[in-house]
């Protein structure tokens, strides 16, 4: 590369230059400001920074980076995690600074570091591209940035890739314009330890790519004759374009360790080779003033003022600095563009994109201080004094950053307020509880790490699930629960969001496991005064609760009365460990809905809607009182409410008042509102399901199919829509597409011997007896104790002529279900046609004194006699 000294060519010099005769653009005021914010900046981060506990993620680099480890496992293990390999740069840092204390602030104080560093680079780069006034008024806007502050005070990576994104425009823009070595340098170093620290630094690259080419375009484009230098070997040297290939290339070769991890994650389940269901329309408007709202100072008149100084900077870019402009505009749209339209199977957070921040605060400060250049000379004209100009304007951009000021404070507060996951909590409350003989079930094994991060020892922890990585626990992993559990008095189960609904009386989960009972969840709160959208953008988990359920087996809590008294002991016990710390009230309210009065548990839950208004689970439970007792005008007024505050989507909001309509028999208002739902949220198959389900009563089965067509194409795992396309397929005939859809579920969950059931008795009907046979068979051989599975393959045998071996299977279903009618009845048929007369006499008896009534039984009866 050419060595060049000087500025950029003045066709390439940021017009917005032009005040550098103002007295800001003095270096010693210059140097004076940015030490101030800086302060700011670092006053603001340090402030609180060890008041939060450490929730999910940051526990996750406290355990990457304890001291206990080796640098290589240090290295190894945040790449070795099955959800997306996590680059190692950051957990080196931290693991360094770490060597110092084990206190959670120096857990913290890396990203502090950075963030403040990255206040600096915005400087130097607002200065570069656009000019000084704008670096500094960028560099203050993002000191007292909420977004800013949240991730330079979070135990990750995202103030690192903040600042060694900022630091990659710099040297890059410089690179272009003065192509001389230290520019491409600082670009190779900055940019290859980008990429080292999250997988997201890519998408800036591209940024960067597309401008270099679009750059080297414009020139060549405009003056094809034009040449750097003498001779082919001189224009090659001097060609920017070809230093920035060049530093690609060495890149590449730098990454090359790297990239075996990175393909993994980006082919994996949760990469590209994965799918994800949309928890919100990305396209909507809300969503995307949500970007803003985050980005800027959160709603209301810090969205409007943001919004507006934007739009100014954009508009004054477009007349002044077109080349700016459209680096500016790739760098805030391109990122996002990629994220919303390339499918993966990992949600999107906006800390991802965190590099986005800095070019729109710079474009922001661009719209003030051109908004300053107007107001200047018309003052001056008015007061015709042109001196005028030079004072107003530094006081106007100063009243501006007092305004932005004043804006940032309540999103600053609003973070300061936040509850991040108490994870401390939970263990310190099972450390109280839990005896020496009891068991701690966590569903997947990362949350067993994480308690024991706070020194549980109390009792073994297991994890129920085979998946090291956050998971809803499937009915398959449920099954284990009865082994783990059986040698132990009492179980507790940890987890952040448990699937407490399917647990709870009437559960489908509490009537497999009907030998135990297991109480509402002792909740440990972390709440967020965010919308839900805004929640949705920064990750639902981090503000979330983190819940304990006691489990005992049935015969220790014989009456209702005994579980109330315990489950308020433990629930009262947590809140006097931590005084408004949990959902107390929550949890006795679920103890009285289930268990005693549901006037006591309307009590309890507004109560502890009082403790925290935008706790939706207490709404629910006030809201399935008001529909078990028929007055679903309240529940839809509730609804209305939550929708209001913003604690429920609009989608849901359909989708709640479908179920409504559903739950009062009104199919045609239930269609109607799921359809809203499923236009508004297209991608979640929930809202698609019970459409499918409406259609399917109303008989319009052409349109039930469409919808569970779709929703296989969404998730091709999803059991259940299977199901449903069997039965309307057999419900029609058509038998051998209803056995190809059971296939498809006993293939994901061969575990299942509901599914193998399903299929065998589908090919019964077909006349495949030998593969129903093998079905039925598996179906036992997973299920020995049910009984409608020996009854099952007694069928088979029977239709297949095989006499002997069906009298034996349906013997052994009558043995296990001696209530059951039906069974009997088909006992009987089957000693019928073996000619057991008497044993099939004793066999029809049996029916009649389970059911008097029953017809087919009195004439074989009338017949054998």
């Amino acid at each position: 590369m050419k060595q060049r000294s000087g500025k950029p060519p003045r066709a390439s010099t940021p017009p917005l230059e032009k005040g550098s005769s103002s007295a800001l653009d003095q270096r010693w005021l210059i140097w004076g400001l940015l030490i101030l914010f800086l302060v700011l900046g670092a006053a603001l981060r340090l402030y609180q920074l060890d008041g939060k506990a450490l929730w999910y993620d940051e526990l996750g680099t406290a355990i990457y980076t304890a001291l206990d480890k080796s640098w290589l496992e240090v290295v190894q293990e945040p790449l070795e995690v099955p959800v997306i390999p996590a680059p190692p740069l950051y957990f080196l840092t931290t693991y360094l600074f770490r060597q110092m204390s084990e206190s959670e602030s120096l857990l913290r104080l890396p990203s502090v570091f950075f963030g403040l560093l990255a206040i600096a680079a915005t400087y130097v780069l607002g200065k570069v591209l656009l000019g000084p006034r704008e670096g500094l008024i960028g560099a203050f806007l993002l000191s007292i940035s909420a977004f800013g502050v949240r991730y330079s005070q979070e135990a990750r990576y995202y103030a690192l890739l903040l600042l060694l994104a900022t630091l990659s425009l710099y040297f890059f823009y410089r690179g272009q314009h003065r192509n001389d070595r230290l520019s491409w340098v600082g670009f190779v170093v900055s940019s290859t330890l980008a990429v080292y620290t999250h997988l997201f630094a890519f998408l800036f690259l591209g940024v960067e790519t597309i401008y270099a080419v679009a750059h080297f375009a414009q020139r060549h484009l405009r003056n094809p004759a034009a040449t750097v230098g003498e001779g082919k070997e001189s224009r090659w040297r001097g060609e920017p374009f070809f230093s920035f290939l060049l530093s690609l290339l060495l890149m590449a070769l730098l990454y090359l360790p790297m990239l075996p991890y990175t393909l993994s994650g980006l082919l994996g389940q949760k990469g590209l080779g994965g799918t994800t269901r949309a928890t919100i329309d990305k396209t909507s408007l809300s969503y995307l003033a949500g970007i803003v709202d985050l980005l800027g100072a959160g709603p209301g008149l810090a969205f409007l003022c943001y919004l507006a100084a934007l739009g100014l900077g954009l508009c004054f870019l477009a007349r002044r600095a077109r080349q700016q402009l459209m680096l500016a505009a790739l760098w805030m749209t391109l990122p996002f563009l990629v994220v919303f339209l390339v499918p993966a199977g990992h949600n999107f957070r906006l800390r991802y994109v965190i590099f986005v921040l800095p070019m729109f605060l710079l474009v922001v400060s661009a719209g003030l201080v051109g908004l300053g250049d107007v107001i200047s000379p018309l003052i001056a004209r008015r007061t015709q004094r042109d001196k005028a100009a030079a004072v107003i304007w530094p006081i106007t951009l100063a009243i501006a950053c007092m305004v932005f000021s004043l804006l940032s404070l309540e999103a600053l507060q609003s973070y300061w307020d936040e509850e991040k996951q108490p994870w401390d909590r939970a263990a310190a409350f099972l450390q109280s509880v839990v005896s020496p003989g009891e068991l701690v079930i966590t569903p997947v094994e990362a949350h067993a790490q994480r308690l024991l991060y706070y020194d549980y020892r109390a009792s073994e922890v297991e994890y129920l699930a085979p998946c090291p990585c956050p998971a809803i626990v499937q009915q398959k992993d449920w099954h284990r629960f009865p082994e783990l559990a059986s040698p132990y008095r009492r179980t507790w189960f940890l987890d952040p969001n448990p699937d407490y609904w399917s647990l709870s009386p009437g559960g489908w989960l509490a009537e497999e496991l009907e030998s135990y009972i297991f109480l509402p969840p002792i909740v440990f709160k972390g709440h967020t005064r965010s919308s839900v959208v805004e929640t949705d953008l920064l990750a639902p988990f981090m503000t979330s609760d983190v819940s304990v359920l006691p489990v005992l087996p049935r015969d220790l809590l014989p009456t209702d009365e005994e579980i109330i008294e315990l489950g308020s002991m433990l629930a009262k016990q947590a809140e006097e460990l931590y005084p408004g710390g949990t959902r107390s009230h929550f949890t006795i309210g679920e103890l009285y809905r289930f268990y005693g009065s549901e006037d006591e548990a309307i009590a309890h839950y507004e109560a502890a809607v009082v403790g925290d208004p935008r706790f939706y689970p207490a709404y629910e439970g006030l809201a399935l009182i008001h529909i078990g007792r028929g007055e679903v005008a309240k529940a839809v007024e509730l609804y209305d409410g939550l929708l209001e505050m913003g604690i429920i989507r609009e989608s849901y909001y359909h989708f709640l008042r479908g179920t409504l309509y559903a739950f009062e028999g009104d199919m045609d208002a239930a269609i109607t509102e799921f359809t809203l739902a499923v236009r508004m949220d297209g991608d979640n198959v929930d809202y698609r399901l019970p459409l499918g389900d409406a259609y399917w009563a109303t008989g319009r089965l052409d349109e039930a199919m469409a919808q569970y067509s779709e929703i296989i194409r969404l998730d091709p795992s999803h059991v259940v829509a299977y199901a449903r396309r069997g039965r309307i397929h057999r419900s029609q005939g058509y038998l051998a597409e209803a056995a190809a859809e059971y296939e498809m579920m006993v293939q994901l969950q061969p575990d299942n011997p509901f599914y193998h059931a399903m299929l065998a008795d589908t090919y019964r009907a077909e006349g495949l007896f030998d593969e129903a046979l093998a079905e039925a068979q598996e179906a036992v051989r997973l299920a020995e104790d049910e009984a409608a599975y020996h009854v099952l393959l007694g069928k088979v045998y029977q239709e297949a002529e095989r006499l002997s071996e069906a009298i034996e299977q349906l013997e052994e279903g009558v043995r296990l279900a001696p209530n059951e009618a039906r069974y009997y009845l088909r006992l009987g048929e089957a000693y019928r046609l073996a000619a057991r007369d008497e044993e099939a006499i004793n066999a029809y008896e049996r029916v009649l004194q389970l059911d008097p009534g029953n017809e087919t039984a009195t004439q074989h009866l009338q017949e054998l006699r």
